[in-house]
């Protein structure tokens, strides 16, 4: 019997090596964006609908992150160097593929409550055990350089391609740039629910079933999450200086701004 499930196991491995091997599809679908910005939904709602495609989900591709700024900060975070490295030896064997590009964008309060229940082993033993009041002062102090500089240091330096010089359609939520090595959906999270399966569809030119990716990571922690949802407040100086920044500006319409500024006014 376990020899039996053994060779099932070597067939269905090699059958779906064969079919990777023979699809059809000559282009690498890469989820390429900051964490914590629904990136995850997107990669697994792809993979499911694309099983024998090249599909990779990643945050950094750049020297400047690969090279400079990822080797210096936790361990935690070096699994992103070699992902980042073999990705690009991926597309580099591959020059005849072409690279479908899909990256998001979030209003950067919400980005930082997120990442630090992403990314809290740098920062504490264990996050269950710090006092809620802590958790909010750090949120409330984070600076967002990461969030607002993202597109500059990171998309900026691979890609060369500029996202604020192109034109972005706030309303609608989402937008398309094509070139010649790669093509480039980019979408507001905000919006994801309601006009990402649609987005996702014309950019593939196929019908596309958006799914939630897991969020059990965050069901331990799922008490202290809402109670910074919730609780997180800022002066309305530090707020209008980040909401002027250009990462805002280019994604979010006034009215949607001043709402994010009614959620962490500490007037309200």
């Amino acid at each position: 019997m376990k020899l039996k499930k053994r060779a099932r196991k070597i067939a269905s491995k090699y059958y779906h090596m064969l079919k990777k091997l023979t699809y059809s599809d000559n282009d690498v679908f890469l989820i390429y964006s900051m964490g914590k910005v629904g990136s995850s939904s997107i990669y697994t709602s792809l993979k499911n609908q694309k099983r024998y495609s090249d599909i990779y989900h990643v945050h950094f591709l750049s020297n400047n992150w690969l090279d400079k700024i990822l080797p210096e900060l936790h361990e935690s975070f070096h699994s992103n160097i070699k992902l980042g490295y073999d990705i690009l030896n991926f597309i580099e064997k591959h020059p005849q593929k072409k690279l479908r590009i899909i990256t998001l964008v979030r209003e950067p309060v919400m980005r930082g409550i997120s990442d630090l229940f992403q990314n809290w082993r740098h920062l504490y033993d264990d996050i269950e055990e710090i006092d809620n009041t802590k958790l909010k002062e750090r949120v409330e102090n984070i600076k967002h350089d990461y969030t607002l500089n993202w597109f500059d240091t990171e998309f900026l330096e691979y890609l060369n391609v500029d996202i604020y010089s192109l034109p972005f359609d706030k309303e609608k939520g989402y937008a398309i740039y094509d070139y010649d090595r790669f093509d480039i959906l980019l979408i507001k999270l905000e919006a994801l629910n309601e006009i990402g399966a649609s987005a996702m569809a014309k950019f593939l030119a196929e019908e596309f079933k958006l799914s939630k990716a897991n969020t059990s990571a965050l069901k331990k922690t799922n008490e202290k999450y809402n109670f910074l949802k919730k609780n997180v407040k800022m002066d309305d100086t530090k707020l209008t200086n980040l909401y002027a920044s250009k990462y805002v500006q280019h994604f979010y319409s006034e009215n949607e701004i001043e709402g994010f500024k009614k959620t962490w006014s500490k007037k309200n």
